[in-house]
């Protein structure tokens, strides 16, 4: 990765490579130095350096000067020292570098000149929308060791813990915000505390970054709450980011309904946090949390819960210009709330004047309605960001924005139009007894970053109602786009299954009633009564069918099933299900229809889409009876060890 540089023609030095430790670049002696002489270092990659190891020939008075680039133009002065002795080693943090220049004022010469800094990391693939955290929901902890994530315990070692839902007296406060998995983590000792949980992401590219999460606060015995409760993105090339939750994460009691329907007070509720515009520049960032409670004590004890973190790739930044470029630049023009919002990121040539970032409303009739304009200052060899709005968004107008030449007007980009780069499809499964009605809007993507969705009025084909059993296919036109937009109803005739929801059970360690279950080990599906593990809503007693293999079992075939009379014709099947297979589980569980075998004559694709407790997925199956006669219809699977999950509320449905 490193490159060896040219060396110095007055000089005549060679750079090479150092392997071991932190040392990227080591200048050996040479003869013939003169005040004012330099050489020229080329790291071969942007990266962070921490300092530098000077050694001199002799013990006597030395001055010298050290400047960093990022792009071998514009240098910035990193260090002018003096010294009398023969070494020394000067810690300096410069970022974002790639060349650095050693300029001897003495013309002492050098034994050598060491660079300290990390090599590069290895890239990270991140698309926009991948989460890059390692362990962000805290699945793979257990008490104190929280995998993946570094712990400053300012004055208790164990104040950063990780726990499971329900495990101690307060049940129902002790919960996990419960998208993966049943675990979180949290900021808590039984005396004063300070502590912090991160992670450090290396080897990303350059760009915007999100950071989201879910927090809870409190206790039901919680006295004087933190002094201090912090979320924070750092190290990522910038100034720290903090989200303050003391303010943006209340303090409130909340309710919720037990399985039984009754409502249960105490449960303090999680609150999404979010750190945007988090700008790298430098190929990392560190985000974490900062909890400081100097009044806590165990009798009044003050928590911070933390769960389902993400850090994601928004945007990324564009690349510096190369040869007679002057500006590389991208703008995302996107809807923020009742406006247009268009976000510009250039980088720029150091040969780069002034630029002017412009957004502009037309009428129908193209006539200029709107604009706002502002010039962007650039430093070469960075990215230079802003954004631009115009209140009042109308479906009738067009908009654009446009980056010229602040002195001549001449473009320097091609503009970028208010357009619709995709629309989301309509999926409903209704039943014909509800008539349903396609929606007046549709969702639209302008593009990937925040501000990208819309919603847009459309005109259907076929609105509806739809009372006959049926599958449609139905087009809408949407203003301001030549992309159609696609609705897919599916019209389903009624329930055809028993005890659908599962909620009777004669036998507690049984099957439900009109259902089978069959394993090929002791491990099948049971009835489950937590509040947290049925779909089912509304008053009265619900239950779930739940299934959980632990141990170091290989895995195992399960199914759970009923057999119904059917005439030909199509059918749709479909459940409610929740759960989490393990990362890099070979098995898989599908929904299947079995025509008088106990094999499947027909099935569906692997449910894949598990993300734990509380995200309820609702996966379908659609078959064909070809002849009259009893059908067995449901789930079945081969799994693995530490996959669990829940299936509720199914559906047998004619369709055609």
């Amino acid at each position: 990765i490193l490159q060896e540089a040219v060396a110095d023609p007055d000089l005549d030095r060679l750079v090479r490579e150092v392997a071991a430790g932190t040392i990227i670049h080591t200048i050996l002696p040479q003869e013939g130095d003169a005040p004012g002489r330099y050489v020229q270092v080329d790291i071969g990659a942007h990266q962070n350096l921490f300092g530098f190891h000077v050694v001199w020939p002799t013990d006597a008075a030395h001055a010298y000067t050290i400047l960093a680039s990022a792009d071998g133009t514009v240098w910035t002065n990193c260090l002018d020292a003096q010294t009398t002795g023969g070494s020394g080693v000067v810690s300096r943090f410069v970022p974002n570098v790639r060349y650095v220049r050693f300029v001897d004022k003495t013309g002492s010469g050098l034994a050598s000149f060491e660079i300290y800094g990390a090599a590069p990391p290895a890239a990270v693939s991140a698309a926009p929308g991948q989460n890059l955290l390692q362990n962000p929901n805290f699945e793979a902890s257990s008490g104190t060791d929280i995998l993946n994530w570094s712990k400053r315990p300012i004055t208790d070692t164990n104040a950063a813990q990780t726990g499971t839902s329900g495990n101690n007296t307060y049940s129902s406060y002790n919960v996990s915000h419960g998208t993966i998995g049943d675990r979180y983590a949290y900021l808590y000792a039984a005396a004063p505390y300070s502590a912090s949980v991160y992670q450090t992401v290396t080897g990303i590219p350059n760009g915007i970054y999100e950071f989201r999460g879910w927090v809870k606060r409190g206790h039901p015995s919680a006295g004087v709450e933190q002094a201090e409760l912090y979320a924070y993105a750092e190290n990522y090339g910038g100034e720290t980011i903090v989200n303050n939750l003391l303010q943006t994460v209340p303090r409130t009691e909340a309710s919720y309904a037990d399985n039984t329907g009754n409502t249960v007070s105490g449960r303090y509720p999680y609150t999404e946090i979010v750190i945007d515009n988090i700008h790298v520049t430098n190929g990392q960032a560190t985000i974490g949390f900062f909890a400081n409670a100097p009044n806590n004590v165990s009798a009044s004890p003050n928590y911070a819960f933390i769960d389902d973190l993400s850090l994601v790739l928004v945007s990324g930044d564009p690349a510096y210009p190369t040869g007679d470029e002057t500006y590389n630049a991208l703008v995302d023009v996107g809807r923020v709330g009742d406006g247009v919002t268009a976000a510009y990121r250039v980088a720029s040539a150091a040969s780069a004047g002034p630029a002017l970032a412009v957004i502009a409303a037309y009428d129908a009739g193209g006539a200029l309605v709107a604009f706002d304009s502002r010039v962007l200052p650039f430093t070469d060899g960075e990215i230079t960001f802003g954004s631009l709005s115009l209140d009042g968004y109308r479906p009738e107008y067009a908009y654009a924005a446009f980056l010229w030449d602040a002195d001549t007007y001449v473009p320097l980009m091609d503009k970028a139009p208010l357009s619709v780069k995709r629309i989301d499809p309509v999926t409903v499964f209704p039943f014909a007894t509800d008539g349903y009605t396609l929606p007046d809007t549709v969702t639209v993507r302008y593009h990937d970053s925040p501000n990208g969705v819309g919603e847009l009025p459309v005109v259907w084909s076929r609105p509806g109602p739809f009372t006959e059993i049926g599958v449609y296919e139905v087009e809408g036109v949407v203003y301001g786009t030549d992309i159609p937009a696609v609705a897919h109803v599916t019209v389903k005739g009624d329930n055809l299954l028993l005890n659908a929801a599962l909620d009777d059970w004669s036998s507690s360690n049984g099957s439900p009633d009109s259902w089978t279950r069959s394993s090929t080990t002791s491990n099948r599906f049971s009835r489950d009564a937590g509040v947290k593990n049925q779909h089912t809503s509304g008053s009265g007693t619900h239950y779930s069918a739940a299934y959980y293999l632990a141990g170091a079992a290989g895995g195992s075939y399960v199914a759970l099933y009923q057999t119904v009379d059917l005439q030909p014709g199509q059918y749709v099947l479909s459940c409610f299900t929740q759960g989490l297979i393990i990362p890099g589980s070979t098995g898989d569980i599908r929904l299947y229809h079995a025509a008088g075998t106990t094999e499947p004559t027909g099935q569906s694709d692997p449910i894949t889409t598990y993300n734990g407790v509380g995200d309820w997925q609702y996966p379908t199956y659609t078959f064909e009876v070809t002849t009259a006669g009893r059908i067995s219809v449901g789930v079945r699977g081969s799994l693995n060890n530490g996959t669990w999950l829940q299936v509720d509320d199914f559906a047998l449905c004619r369709i055609g």
